[in-house]
């Protein structure tokens, strides 16, 4: 019996002296620590956030028209989309903008808003490519309405 209790006790004596160790290592790394974040931190004020370009203001606005749309809420993407038409008519942004907008308000059946949107387009920007889509889009909205027609079966024979 007396052999175990030596045993025993070495391994109480061994893991005492680890926990001493790791707690003095683990005490020294957070002395040192907030020293270095201090240090870190006075070296660079924080800027202040740099006022957005026009540009900026645009591509944000169609992203969040781009969301809305995403989301199922097209009336309300369509307004935002003609908004940055309205607030940024130089916007690089205006013709896919006015592109976007009439296909929402086609998909919503708002034709009177998308045609005259499509009038815009093709007026103003008549060699933009994003212009297409006013000629092929109420063709592909009237043929989603149109029933198929009757398909005949043929039957060979051998």
């Amino acid at each position: 019996m007396a052999p175990q209790r030596f045993i025993l006790r070495d391994y109480v004596a061994l893991l005492g002296m680890l926990l001493a160790t790791l707690l003095a290592a683990t005490a020294a790394a957070q002395q040192k620590a907030p020293a270095t974040n201090t240090a870190a931190k006075t070296e660079k004020p924080a800027e202040p956030p740099k006022p957005q370009t026009r540009a900026e203001k645009a591509a944000k606005m169609y992203s969040d028209a781009f969301s809305l749309a995403g989301t199922g809420r097209t009336l309300e993407a369509a307004a935002l989309y003609e908004s940055l038409v309205r607030q940024h008519p130089t916007s690089e942004w205006v013709p896919q903008s006015l592109a976007q907008a009439m296909n929402l308000y086609y998909k919503a059946e708002q034709t009177d808003k998308a045609e005259v949107i499509s009038a815009v387009l093709r007026k103003s920007f008549a060699n933009c490519q994003h212009t297409v889509t006013s000629y092929w889009t109420p063709a592909e909205i009237a043929c989603r309405h149109d029933k198929p027609a009757p398909v005949e079966k043929t039957h060979r024979t051998a």
